[in-house]
Order: structure tokens, then C-alpha cells, then sequence
């Protein structure tokens, strides 16, 4: 990771980010950045996100924007809309919002298996 929000601290304001950041800690404000992006499990973000690649497993409210991939990990907590090629999602997440699939990725669905799952046919 090239830059990290540590548990305990908190961010007010926009941040733009060249190459990857952590947050376990709280961001309050729009971040932007060139790579990814990590909300790990303590982590809070009030406010939209922009990236190639978001990987939450804290909370967001806002909108999230992964240019190629947003997954959503076991414990996250997510209000606010998602945008992205591929979206992955853990049991145990949840979600309050709307999800557009941009076209490319449209088709690309990963299906997840475990206990309690019922397997889910998508027709084209």
C-alpha cells in the first residue's frame, strides 16, 4: 500500500491518491484514486469513491465507482449506489443502494459457494 488511514485517525476532505490506499481508520470526504482502494474492517468512508479497484470490508456511504472490480467482503456495510465491470459479493454483507454493471461486465458474474446458498442460474 502506498498510503494508509490507521485506525483511530481521521481524514476530513477530498482526497486524491496516485497508486493504491488503506483505510482502517475514518475518511470524510470524496477519494479518488489511480489504483485501488482497501476499506479494511474498522474502516469508515462518508463519501464517494473513484478507483480501478475497490475492496470493502468496512463501512461506505456514498457512491462507489470501480472502474474494473468492487468486492464487497463478509462485515461490510454499504449505502449508496455502485457502479463497476465486476462485482463480487461475500456472505454476510449489506447492501442499500442500486448497482449498474457497465456493459463489458455485464456477463461476468462470479458465483460464490457455501452453506446455506442456493445456486443461482443466469440465463442469457
Amino acid at each position: 500500500m502506498h498510503s494508509v488511514v490507521g485506525s483511530g485517525t481521521k481524514v476530513t476532505g477530498d482526497c486524491d491518491v496516485e497508486g493504491t490506499i488503506r483505510i482502517d481508520g475514518e475518511l470524510d470526504g470524496r477519494l479518488k484514486v489511480s489504483k485501488l482502494v482497501v476499506i479494511g474492517k474498522t474502516g469508515l468512508v462518508k463519501g464517494d469513491i473513484e478507483s480501478s479497484e475497490v475492496v470493502i470490508g468496512g463501512k461506505v456511504f456514498g457512491t462507489i465507482t470501480g472502474e474494473n472490480r468492487v468486492e464487497l467482503q463478509a462485515g461490510a456495510h454499504i449505502e449508496g449506489d455502485i457502479r463497476t465491470k465486476s462485482l463480487i459479493v461475500d456472505e454476510g454483507v449489506f447492501f442499500h443502494g442500486n448497482c449498474r454493471m457497465k456493459e463489458e461486465g455485464a456477463k461476468a458474474f462470479k458465483v460464490l459457494e457455501g452453506e446455506g446458498l442456493e445456486k443461482l442460474r443466469v440465463n442469457n
